[in-house]
């Protein structure tokens, strides 16, 4: 075999080589995630009760140990809302038109904003009846993601017991962490800490 054939099998395979790789880096940007990690409370077992993907909202749900979506007193809500085109909408915005929903569903509301910017809104509130459910109270929290906006809420329907938490709950909730990613790394994440998008 002649040196210049040599070189032609070793380009042809390079060749190949490279858009094998070209192929594989494309794929692996449709599949990439965003993650939430939210510090819980140790040894409470909290787990995922509820999970619904639409067509640009994935909604999560997290209760303690012996908590469940339809019966609960603590719970932990996560909204992630895609939206390619955000029209002038910011965390701020996007907080109060949720909010509005609450307004109109409760009875004896006292909302107090705590942070409100263009990619960062937390709000907290306590309502006398939410729904004909009874009392409940809540912080929230929209931070802008790469993908559009993650809502966070820790909801208690024990007004005293949300008084008593509410800052390790404030501090767990403005301390979530949004991660984007092209690669899992569920070896290092626990899965009671985080939540994926």
């Amino acid at each position: 075999m002649r040196f210049s054939e040599l070189m032609r099998k070793v380009k042809k395979y390079i060749y190949k080589l490279i858009i094998a790789l070209c192929i594989l880096a494309v794929g692996q940007t449709a599949l990439a995630y965003e993650t939430v990690a939210l510090n819980y409370p140790p040894n409470m077992g909290w787990h995922r009760t509820n999970y619904l993907v639409g067509k640009n909202e994935v909604i999560a749900q997290y209760t303690p140990a012996g908590q469940e979506a339809a019966n609960y007193q603590e719970s932990v809500v996560y909204h992630s809302y895609k939206t390619k085109n955000l029209n002038g909408l910011n965390a701020t915005n996007v907080l109060k038109k949720k909010l509005v929903q609450v307004i109109n569903n409760s009875k004896g509301l006292r909302m107090t904003p705590l942070v409100s910017t263009s990619t960062n809104a937390v709000y907290h509130w306590c309502a006398d009846d939410v729904n004909g459910q009874g009392k409940q109270c809540e912080i929230v929290r929209v931070t802008a993601s790469h993908e559009g906006f993650i809502m966070i809420h820790y909801i208690n329907k024990n007004p005293a017991d949300f008084k008593e938490k509410f800052k390790e709950w404030l501090e767990r909730v403005e301390k979530a962490k949004t991660y984007y990613s092209y690669y899992r790394t569920d070896y290092v994440l626990n899965r009671q800490t985080y939540f994926e998008l």
